[in-house]
């Protein structure tokens, strides 16, 4: 192999015209003596061939043509270079132009260059960089009509003076040597630097793309070709677009819940509170899969989840990096980037609120719980229940209540409208609760009572109640619906104890007051006169 490799040098220098091997990307491997002197000495020890002949609309379609393994032709003002691939090289031939021939090819080329309709701005140089053609492009771009500028200006003319001497001074620092305008652009070319700030006629700038090509005769500059592509259109997207992704940096860094941007599960992006959720530096996150952040009893359904394009909300545990575990709730949804699907999955940390609702399960059942006793015992009980809102509407009625206070059909749902309809009760009783209860209800009493009695059928007796009622807050607050209790008791059995006592009471003292007044009388009679001493 190492025989071949000495052979191939030999070979290749002892040809009499140039050849080279360049790469595809345009490195050059291997030249000859011939190759390089048909190029200017500052050109002969760069190490791409796209270098030496300087990169301009022209060589980038070479470029492009060298990365699809294409035979090309290259004709300079003094040079014809043949490529043709070989494997994964390229060999390189030169062919020096005779001088008439380099005259022709260079007019012909530059002529039919100067009358295409690309839309950029072409400019020629003499030697002494005096502008000598001026295309239609680079009178709409700049606003100079040819006449005003043929031979009149310089290139330099048309870049922003500010710009200009800024970057002549950076470039004569970099470079520790003084720079003419025309070696800081060769300079700043050859670094890259191709975006410019040009100044219209009108004053008016904007940012150009620049290309600058020598022109040779006889490996001597006769001249300079400038290209010029206005590229502020491009820069102000770009400049949206960074403004965009900045806003939305900054607006994904703001929220609280923490934000992964991944693509079939691999995480792209986090933003901070990600950090903080999942204990982990946001960067040691990216190229990691989700589902190494999520309990490993939920990864199946969530790895279905983003399979099936599924963007509906759902809770999952969440692991951390340090193995502890959190409840979260999850909001996925797919973008569309540079024609690619991504998934934006939002999680929020849930665990307080968890604990929080868990809590008030607990406390709801034990209310619950609670609320069934109350009612068990109020069911159970003797007395008629009444349980109502502060604006009087039912809430509960336990069975005895049902029976005093149910009406036939959809009877009114609140106190102070039903009370009227209830035909058993007399008018007047009617009337006197219906004011109790009016009393609750505007605040004038806190508590209210009053006895009244229902007739029965069949000429039975009657039936005796009692009712109280109450506030259930002993102190009413403004926006507070603290409600009413009704207890409504019946007392016939207490009335009918009261008649039996009266009853007994009035006997009794008929009976007794009858001999009580004979005794009486013989007292008084007794008392009042003087007896003969045969009646003592």
């Amino acid at each position: 192999m190492e025989k071949r490799v000495h052979l191939q040098n030999d070979l290749l220098h002892a040809l009499p015209y140039g050849v080279a091997l360049i790469q595809t990307d345009g490195t050059i491997v291997q030249a000859n003596r011939p190759f390089l002197k048909q190029f200017p000495e500052d050109l002969q020890t760069r190490s791409n061939i796209f270098h030496m002949v300087n990169q301009s609309p022209i060589t980038m379609e070479l470029s492009r043509r060298m990365e699809q393994g294409l035979p090309w032709m290259y004709e300079m003002p003094t040079i014809r270079i043949h490529a043709i691939p070989n494997g994964d090289v390229y060999i390189l031939s030169i062919e020096p132009l005779p001088l008439d021939t380099r005259v022709t090819v260079q007019h012909n080329a530059f002529e039919a260059m100067m009358h295409t309709e690309l839309d950029m701005a072409m400019i020629m140089t003499d030697a002494n960089l005096l502008i000598n053609r001026f295309n239609k492009g680079a009178t709409e771009l700049f606003g100079y009509a040819p006449h005003e500028v043929l031979y009149e200006m310089t290139p330099f003319a048309l870049f922003e003076s500010r710009e200009l001497s800024e970057k002549r001074t950076h470039y004569q620092d970099e470079t520790e040597r003084l720079l003419s305008f025309e070696q800081m652009l060769r300079v700043a070319l050859d670094r890259g630097d191709r975006e410019w700030k040009f100044q219209r006629k009108d004053r008016t700038h904007f940012v150009g793309k620049l290309f600058m090509h020598p022109v040779y005769e006889q490996a001597r500059v006769i001249g300079f070709f400038f290209f010029v592509f206005d590229v502020s259109p491009e820069i102000a997207l770009k400049g949206e677009l960074l403004h965009k992704e900045q806003r939305y940096r900054m607006f994904a860094e703001s929220v609280i819940e923490a934000v992964l941007f991944h693509e079939d599960g691999t995480i792209l992006d986090a933003n901070k509170a990600a950090e903080t959720i999942f204990r982990i530096p946001a960067e040691d996150m990216v190229g990691r899969q989700t589902i190494e952040f999520i309990a490993e009893g939920y990864r199946a359904d969530v790895l279905r989840r983003i399979r099936n394009h599924i963007q509906t909300p759902y809770e999952v545990i969440g692991r951390r990096e340090d193995g502890t575990f959190l409840e979260m709730e999850v909001y996925p949804k797919e973008v569309t980037y540079q024609g690619q699907t991504l998934r934006v999955a939002v999680m929020r940390d849930i665990s307080d609120r968890k604990k929080v609702e868990r809590m008030l399960e607990r406390e709801k059942n034990a209310i619950a719980r609670q609320r069934d006793i109350i009612q068990s015992i109020l069911q159970a009980s003797n007395e008629a229940f009444v349980l109502t809102e502060s604006n009087g509407s039912v809430l509960f009625m336990n069975v005895h209540a049902r029976r005093l206070l149910d009406l036939p059909g959809i009877a009114p749902n609140k106190m102070q409208e039903r009370i009227p309809l209830l035909t058993t009760f007399r008018q007047r009783d009617r009337t006197e609760m219906l004011k109790k209860v009016d009393l609750l209800l505007d605040g004038s009493a806190h508590e209210v009572s009053m006895r009244f009695s229902i007739p029965q059928p069949n000429d039975r007796d009657e039936q005796y109640y009692e009712m109280y009622a109450t506030g259930m807050d002993a102190k009413r607050q403004v926006g507070v619906d603290s409600g009413f209790l009704f207890v409504f008791r019946n007392r016939t059995e207490e009335e009918r104890m009261d008649q039996i006592k009266n009853e007994l009471v009035s006997t009794v003292s008929h009976e007794l007051r009858t001999p009580l007044s004979s005794l009486s009388g013989y007292i008084e009679l007794m008392q009042s006169r003087e007896l003969t001493p045969e009646k003592r």
